[in-house]
C-alpha cells in the first residue's frame, strides 16, 4: 500500500528507527549485562563464604563454652568418680539437647570412652589419639577441626574433668559434625548456595548431585589450583572453576585443626546457571523497556513534527485551497512565527500572494476604466443623435429616461426585499443569541456555586482526615509498652531456662531420688523456651506495626498536601471560571440585544423606502406608455445610433469577462 500524506511517510521511517535502535540496544545489553551480573554473584559468593567461614568459628567458640559448663558440674563428676554410666548418660543427652550440640564424649583418666551420647550402647574405646583428649587429660582446654571414629570429621572442643583440688578423672569432648549432609543441607538453606565439606581433598559431605541424582560424596577435587591454594598455603580462595561439568561461582576456605594445621576445606558456590538465567531474565526486561521507550520517543517526534511544521504547511495549503476553490480572498496572508525554513517559505507565499493582489487590483481598475470609457462613447451618441433631430431627441431621452428609471427602481426594489430578509435574519439571530447568552449566564452561576461548595467539603475532609490521623499516631505509643514489657518477659525466660538447666543436673545426680524432679525440671524448660519464642513473635509482629503504622503516616500527609496544593486551589479557579462567564454571557447579552433592536428599526426603514420606490415605479411606466409611439418616430436614426452602440457593448463586453474572471478574487 502506497503512503502518500506526509505524516505517514514520517510515522513509518520512525517505526524503522525504533525498530533498528530496539535491535541495538538489545545486543549491547546482552554485551554488558552478563557480565555485570557475573561479577555481582561472584562478590556475593564471597561474601557469603566469609559469612559461612565466620558462622564456622562462632560454633567453635560455641563448643568451647559448653565444656566450661560441663566440666563445672559437680553431678557429672561424682558419676565419673562412682562409675555411674546412666547418671553421667542423662546429664550428657540433657546438656546436648539443652545446648543443641551434635554429640558430646566423656572418658576416664586413660582415654578411654566412658559415655558417648550419640551412641550410648558404645563403650570402652580409646580416643586418645585425638588432639583435643590428650590436651584435656594434660590439664588443658582446647578446640578445633578434627577427624574421629564415629563422626568422621567434625568441629571438637575438649576440656579436663577435674575436681577443686586440680585432680584429673577423665576428659570432656563436644562439638558439631562436619560430615554429615545435614549441616550442608542446612547452610544451603540459609545462604541459598551449595556447601561442601572436604576433607583434604576429598567431598565428605555436599549438597551437589550428579546426574543420576546422587550426592557427590567420595569424589576428588580436581582443580590442583585451589587444592594447591587453600590446602598447602592455608589461603582462601575466591573465582570460578567446573564442578561434574558444570561451572560454578566459588569460595573455598581453608579448615584449620586443633594444632592450626588444616585439613580440610568448606566450600560455597553458585551455578553459573542462575547467573545466565538472570541475566536472560533482566536483558528481556531491558529490551522491552527500550522498545516501549523507542516506541514513545517515536510518538512523541512524529507528534512536534506535525505540530511544528505539518500544520504549518496545512495553513499555507488551506489558503491555497481557499484561493482555488473558495472565495479568493487575496487579502489573507499566512502567519510566520519561526525562521526556519517553513517560515522562509512561508514569507515567499505571502509575497507572491501580495504580487497577485496587485495584479488582480490593476485589472479591476483599468476595466472600470474601459467601462467609463463606454459610457461616455454613449453619452457621445446620445449627443449626435439629439443634433440630427432635435425634437426625437428630446423624446428618445425622455424615453430612455424612464425606462432606466423604471429598471432602476426595478433593481432598488429587489435589492430592498433582499436587505429586508437579511435584516429580519440578523435580528431572529440576534435574539437567538440573547437566549444562549442567557443559558450561558445560568450555567455559569451555577458552576461557581458548586465549585464554593466543593471547597468548603474539601476543607471539612482535609481537616477530618488529619484529626483522625493526629489521633491514630497518639494511640500507637501504647504499642511500645507493650514492646518493653515483652523484653521483660523474654529475661525471665532465659533464667527459667538455665535454672531448669541446673534442676537437670541436680535431680540427674540425686539419681533414682531426683527422677521426679527431672521431669518437672524439663516442662519448666520447655515452658521457658516456649514463652521466649512467644516473645519473640510478638517483637516481630509489633515492628510490623510500628512500619504499617509510619507508612500510614506517611501516606495521610502526603494526601493532606495534595488537597491544600491541589483540590482547593483548583476550586478556587472553578469560582473564577464560573464568576468570568457569567461577565461575559451578560454583555454577550447586551450585545445581542442592542443589535436586535438595531435590526427591527433599520427593517421599517427599509420597508418605508420600498414604498416610495414603488410608487415612483408606477409613475415611470405610466410615463413610458405616452411617449413610446413619439419613439417609433425616430427609431431609424436610434438604429443607426445602436450599430454603434454594439461595437461598444462588445467592447464593454469583453471588460465584463475580465472583470468576472478576477471577481473570484476578494481585494
Amino acid at each position: 500500500m502506497k503512503i502518500h500524506s506526509l505524516s505517514g511517510k514520517i510515522s513509518v521511517l520512525m517505526a524503522g528507527c525504533v525498530a533498528v535502535f530496539t535491535i541495538a540496544v538489545y545486543f549491547i545489553i546482552s554485551l554488558t549485562v552478563e557480565s555485570v551480573i557475573n561479577q555481582n554473584i561472584e562478590d556475593e559468593v564471597r561474601a557469603k563464604a566469609l559469612v559461612l567461614s565466620e558462622e564456622l568459628q562462632n560454633r567453635q567458640q560455641r563448643a568451647l563454652n559448653a565444656t566450661e559448663l560441663l566440666t563445672g558440674s559437680p553431678g557429672l563428676l561424682e558419676a565419673i568418680r562412682t562409675g555411674n554410666r546412666q547418671g553421667a548418660l542423662a546429664i550428657g543427652q540433657q546438656a546436648l539437647k539443652t545446648l543443641e550440640l551434635d554429640f558430646l564424649v566423656v572418658t576416664d583418666q586413660e582415654g578411654k570412652v566412658f559415655v558417648r551420647t550419640h551412641e550410648p550402647e558404645k563403650y570402652g574405646d580409646s580416643i586418645i589419639d585425638q588432639v583435643n583428649i590428650q590436651k584435656a587429660l594434660q590439664g588443658e582446654a582446647s578446640v578445633g577441626i578434627e577427624e574421629g571414629t564415629s563422626i568422621n570429621y567434625s568441629i571438637r572442643a575438649g576440656a579436663p574433668l577435674q575436681d577443686e583440688e586440680g585432680r584429673i578423672y577423665g576428659a570432656v569432648s563436644l562439638g558439631y559434625a562436619l560430615s554429615e549432609n545435614d549441616y550442608v543441607d542446612a547452610q544451603k538453606k540459609i545462604f541459598n548456595c551449595d556447601v561442601t565439606v572436604f576433607l583434604g581433598d576429598e567431598r565428605i559431605a555436599t549438597t551437589i548431585m550428579s546426574k543420576n541424582g546422587t550426592r557427590l560424596v567420595g569424589t576428588k577435587m580436581e582443580d590442583q589450583r585451589i587444592i594447591d591454594t587453600v590446602l598447602k598455603q592455608g589461603k582462601a580462595y575466591y573465582g570460578s572453576t567446573t564442578i561434574n561439568g558444570s561451572k560454578y561461582f566459588v569460595g573455598y576456605t581453608p579448615l584449620a585443626d586443633v594444632t592450626g594445621k588444616v585439613s580440610g576445606m568448606l566450600f560455597l558456590g553458585q551455578s553459573y546457571n542462575m547467573a545466565a538465567m538472570l541475566s536472560q531474565k533482566l536483558i528481556m526486561n531491558q529490551a522491552v523497556f527500550m522498545a516501549v521507550l523507542g516506541v514513545f520517543m517515536g510518538f512523541c517526534v512524529v507528534f512536534m513534527f506535525r505540530i511544528m511544521i505539518l500544520r504549518k504547511i496545512k495553513a499555507i495549503t488551506a489558503m491555497l485551497k481557499d484561493i482555488a476553490e473558495g472565495e479568493g480572498d487575496l487579502t489573507k496572508r499566512v502567519a510566520v512565527s519561526a525562521q526556519d525554513e517553513i517560515g522562509e517559505m512561508s514569507d515567499y507565499f505571502n509575497l507572491f500572494i501580495e504580487n497577485i493582489h496587485e495584479v488582480v487590483k490593476g485589472i479591476i481598475a483599468e476595466t472600470n476604466k474601459v467601462n467609463t470609457a463606454i459610457l461616455a462613447s454613449h453619452r457621445n451618441i446620445g449627443v449626435l443623435t439629439g443634433e440630427l433631430e432635435n425634437a426625437a431627441a428630446t423624446v428618445q431621452e425622455l424615453s430612455a429616461g424612464m425606462e432606466e428609471t423604471a429598471s432602476s427602481t426595478e433593481e432598488i426594489t429587489a435589492t430592498s426585499t433582499e436587505i429586508a430578509s437579511a435584516v429580519e435574519v440578523v435580528a431572529i439571530k440576534a435574539q437567538e443569541g440573547a437566549l444562549s447568552a442567557h443559558e450561558i449566564s445560568s450555567k455559569a452561576v451555577s458552576l461557581k456555586d458548586n465549585a464554593f461548595e466543593l471547597q468548603a467539603e474539601a476543607d471539612q475532609t482535609r481537616s477530618a482526615i488529619k484529626q483522625t490521623m493526629d489521633a491514630a499516631l497518639a494511640k500507637t505509643t501504647e504499642v511500645a509498652k507493650i514492646k518493653s514489657l515483652s523484653e521483660v518477659i523474654l529475661q525471665i525466660a532465659v533464667q527459667t531456662n538455665l535454672l531448669a538447666l541446673n534442676a537437670a543436673i541436680e535431680s540427674a545426680r540425686a539419681g533414682e531420688a531426683g527422677k521426679g524432679f527431672s521431669v518437672v525440671s524439663e516442662e519448666i524448660r520447655k515452658l521457658a523456651e516456649n514463652s521466649q519464642n512467644t516473645v519473640k513473635e510478638i517483637q516481630d509482629t509489633l515492628g510490623v506495626i510500628f512500619e504499617v503504622v509510619e507508612n500510614l503516616a506517611d501516606t495521610s500527609r502526603q494526601m493532606l498536601v495534595y488537597i491544600d496544593t491541589k483540590v482547593v486551589e483548583n476550586y478556587k479557579e472553578s469560582v473564577l471560571v464560573g464568576e468570568n462567564y457569567d461577565h461575559d454571557a451578560q454583555t454577550i447579552d447586551g450585545w445581542a440585544g442592542e443589535l436586535s433592536a438595531t435590526s427591527q428599526e433599520l427593517l421599517a426603514s427599509i420597508k418605508t423606502v420600498a414604498d416610495g420606490i414603488a410608487e415612483i415605479a408606477r409613475a415611470t411606466e405610466s410615463g413610458s406608455e405616452r411617449t413610446a409611439h413619439v419613439a417609433a418616430q425616430v427609431a431609424m436614426l436610434k438604429d443607426k445610433a445602436n450599430e454603434i452602440k454594439t461595437e461598444t457593448d462588445s467592447v464593454k463586453d469583453s471588460a465584463d469577462n475580465l472583470q468576472a474572471l478576477v471577481r473570484k478574487f476578494k481585494i
